[in-house]
């Protein structure tokens, strides 16, 4: 048979397969990555802010995380029962100084995890699909207010975000980004608009940046920053960000005192009717 007609055969049936493939088979057919994790030097005290590095990361179904303990102690990686629980546990054992643990994550969940021997030592594993080349930066808006409303921001870059912080009065998020880059680097950015909503203004430090803006799933923007080899920081300037929670907490207040208001009105409406009825008695 012809080679070139062979050739053609094999490509229309790879075509083929990757139209059939379930969107969870593509995602793992994408090769498999390793995270490491730290167990950190001191993570034994209780008065530690940091006890695991990162302490949360989001990874793709089939990847593995490698844990390491860089502590004096040990440590154990433990499931913690949850209402997000997968139904995969985690269970490391004992891990002494030096040792490493690893662990393949097939199943897409969310995944808490302590140490059994340091309870206070607690991490969070996030397995989901994941665009490939994309990574994400957690916790974004946990800088504002009582830091329960926070968002995860999917990124693409060669670079790493170690860093974001949002200002409410400004309405603003900075993007702090590590690590130089020889030639081109692109940050591609999706941001929820529960997050920061647009038009957007985008400043690398001081400078504004021309940037390609697109919507995708509704209510999130993509957005793409051509960056220069030495860019650490992305400004991103909207018309609104996600609120503090003194904000929230003022609206909830007032909603309250009218509840108060009107039911107390009310009430004095029928105790000024009861009052003011004649009784007559049966004679």
């Amino acid at each position: 048979m012809n080679a070139r007609i062979v050739i053609g055969l094999l490509s229309v049936m790879v075509f083929v397969q990757f139209l059939v493939m379930p969107m969870d088979d593509y995602y793992l057919s994408y090769a498999q990555k390793t995270h490491q994790i730290a167990i950190l030097s001191g993570a034994a005290d209780p008065q530690s802010r940091h006890h695991y590095s990162p302490p949360e990361i989001t990874i793709a179904p089939g990847d593995i995380v490698e844990w390491s303990n860089g502590d004096a102690d040990a440590h154990t990686m433990t499931s913690i029962i949850s209402e997000t629980d997968s139904g995969v546990k985690l269970d490391s054992g004992t891990l002494v100084s030096g040792e490493v643990w690893t662990f393949q994550f097939t199943e897409k969940g969310v995944y808490d995890y302590f140490c059994m021997i340091h309870p206070w030592a607690k991490g969070v594993i996030n397995v989901r699909n994941i665009e490939p080349g994309f990574k994400v930066i957690h916790n974004v808006g946990a800088d504002l207010g009582d830091g329960t409303m926070t968002f995860d921001v999917e990124y693409s870059s060669i670079r790493k975000i170690s860093s974001a912080s949002v200002n409410e009065q400004q309405k603003k998020i900075t993007f702090n980004l590590v690590g130089v880059v020889e030639g081109k680097d692109q940050l591609v950015l999706k941001l929820p608009e529960d997050l920061i909503n647009g038009p957007f203004q985008i400043y690398m430090g001081r400078d504004t940046v021309v940037s390609e803006v697109e919507s995708i799933e509704g209510n999130i923007k993509v957005i793409k920053i051509p960056l220069k080899e030495d860019t650490k920081e992305i400004t991103i300037v909207g018309t609104s960000v996600v609120p503090e929670f003194d904000q929230i907490a003022t609206l909830i207040l007032a909603s309250l005192i009218t509840t108060i208001i009107l039911f107390s009105t009310r009430a004095k409406r029928l105790f000024s009717n009861v009052n003011g009825s004649k009784f007559h008695p049966n004679i």
